[in-house]
């Protein structure tokens, strides 16, 4: 069964974006879900990449419309859910930029990293999907 572990909707700023980032990593680092550094980087490269993504592109950097994230695990299962005001896209149709371009891996990343990258039309958000160690989901750690 799915469990919400984290939800926070904030204002499409960078500042708020980076506050939220280190919230939801505290709360999956306190979940069992980051082993190591490796985890980190990852879970940090993914998270920050998507909620940067809704305010910039989503959201055209307008303080006045939001961005959700929302963290669940099902078992084994680490999911991640972005909601921003825009219209949608398909991440499948992002390709790698070519190395002289300044932008456009985000998502490339994201797939790199995470098991399953796509967009939910019906929910509006991007959702993304890892595979957590045997003992994410148990008995919160430190709490």
């Amino acid at each position: 069964m799915e469990n919400r572990i984290f939800q926070a909707t904030f204002g499409s700023t960078v500042e708020a974006a980076q506050k939220t980032l280190c919230e939801a990593l505290g709360t999956i680092e306190r979940r069992g879900w980051i082993h190591g550094q490796e985890d980190r980087f990852a879970f940090w490269l993914c998270l920050d990449e998507a909620l940067c993504n809704a305010v910039h592109h989503g959201n055209s950097d307008n303080p006045g419309l939001n961005v959700g994230l929302e963290l669940f695990e099902d078992g084994l299962t680490g999911r991640a859910a972005v909601r921003d005001e825009g219209g949608g896209f398909d991440p499948e149709r992002m390709e790698m930029p070519s190395p002289e371009a300044l932008g456009g891996r985000g998502v490339c990343l994201m797939r790199h990293f995470a098991d399953r990258v796509w967009y939910d039309r019906a929910k509006r958000c991007l959702m993304m999907e890892f595979s957590l160690k045997a003992d994410a989901g148990c008995e919160p750690k430190g709490e």
